[in-house]
């Protein structure tokens, strides 16, 4: 496998992902990967490029702007309008490389980018296969699981950081990840140690977000894209989640035409270590290859 280093433009700010390459003549099928809620694609997201690469696919994981070593600002800024339009313009980037084959393309996202691979590909026809994994699928759905006190919070803290930029002051911030006793926009008894130990020792990530995301987090509802998916699909789902409602993730396996749903006895974040990163990254390497290289 080779690895390199290329930029890309979204919206006319300069994107950084990595290429990864396996042994072989090309052109290569290729999947196209980020992270979830305000990750950065050096956050444990390498096994899983490794496995499909294994597999005989390229595969290209890129930071959002604004996050890892993307240009951007504000930094940090959750945003799945400005998130969708990154994967569209990595799409665009990988179909012009004489490396890769531009019909044989495949999106893999998770958590929160588990559900914009569902809205990109509703979106691009032209991608042959989706992997999902503990996908945030339906904003409202997943609201409902934040104590009420804690939503008006977060709810005041999103209308402050938009007056605080409309009157020209500086973003206004909330955690991403927190305790139990914490606001944060991720305070489940998972979610603190579980988001940490994805990352990596020295990293510079900063535990924060602009508050506006917790205006439109509610409203986000991949769900109503499932119908449009038409290529085959694999969704992976935790039985412990406490982020994402199972039943959501049902309900929209079941409304893709063509889909396949892993249930797992797992939490939202045991996915990406252990021997269950091994059981999912195995699970995804197999469907993709299935769907890209026949």
């Amino acid at each position: 496998m080779t690895v390199t280093t290329q930029t890309f433009l979204s919206h006319d700010t300069r994107c950084v992902g990595d290429l990864h390459l396996p042994e072989g003549k090309g052109p290569h099928a290729c999947v196209v990967m980020a992270h979830g809620f305000a990750a950065q694609r050096d956050f444990a997201l390498a096994p899983f490029a490794r496995a499909l690469v294994a597999a005989g696919m390229a595969v290209f994981v890129f930071d959002y702007r604004g996050f890892g070593d993307s240009d951007g600002l504000p930094r940090h800024w959750v945003s799945p309008r400005r998130h969708i339009q990154d994967y569209h313009a990595a799409l665009a980037h990988v179909r012009s490389m004489a490396e890769i084959d531009p019909q044989r393309l495949g999106l893999w996202g998770t958590s929160f980018s588990g559900g914009h691979v569902l809205v990109v590909a509703a979106q691009d026809q032209r991608v042959k296969a989706v992997s999902s994994m503990v996908p945030f699928v339906n904003g409202p759905a997943s609201l409902r699981r934040i104590p009420i006190k804690d939503l008006l919070k977060m709810t005041w803290a999103g209308i402050r950081d938009w007056l605080q930029v409309a009157t020209g002051g500086p973003t206004y911030q909330l955690p991403v990840i927190g305790k139990p006793d914490e606001l944060a926009m991720m305070n489940t008894r998972e979610s603190y140690t579980g988001y940490l130990d994805m990352i990596p020792e020295g990293s510079d990530w900063r535990n924060e977000t602009p508050a506006r995301i917790a205006l439109s987090a509610g409203l986000y509802m991949p769900c109503r894209f499932a119908s449009q998916v038409n290529c085959p699909t694999l969704m992976v789902a935790g039985k412990k989640d406490s982020l994402i409602p199972l039943e959501n993730i049902r309900k929209t396996a079941g409304n893709i035409p063509q889909c396949d749903l892993e249930i797992l006895d797992c939490g939202h974040f045991e996915p990406y270590q252990g021997e269950m990163l091994e059981k999912v990254s195995r699970i995804q390497s197999h469907f993709m290859a299935e769907h890209l290289l026949a």
